[in-house]
């Protein structure tokens, strides 16, 4: 990999079983970020998942704060399917997109 290779970290989630076979399932999410990774040559560090959770209580949700320490680490994109499987708070989404920032770190979002 070369040093001007751009790394990202990504973050997928459904909050109930229902999700799981519909539009929005871990597999539908997963495909789209790794297809997007593959076209923008970008290094897909990992993929993160939690299942079963809302979208509220970020800080309840361990993939996802393991997905951002590592995108802060690395200064890599952090890439979702949609900013609702982050949060349905805008607020929560503001934060997390400062903080980010602020590590040199981006986010992405394939479908907003």
């Amino acid at each position: 990999m070369s040093h001007n290779e751009k790394k990202a970290v990504a973050y997928i989630r459904v909050s109930t079983n229902g999700q799981v076979g519909d539009s929005v399932s871990l597999d539908v999410q997963a495909t789209s970020i790794k297809d997007w990774a593959l076209k923008a040559n970008v290094q897909l560090l990992d993929i993160y998942e939690d299942t079963g959770v809302s979208g509220t209580a970020t800080r309840q949700r361990p993939a996802l704060q393991k997905a951002l320490k590592l995108s802060c680490e690395e200064k890599a994109v952090f890439v979702v399917h949609s900013l609702s499987r982050v949060s349905r708070s805008v607020e929560e989404i503001q934060q997390i997109t400062d903080m980010l920032k602020e590590a040199g770190a981006d986010i992405v979002s394939l479908s907003d």
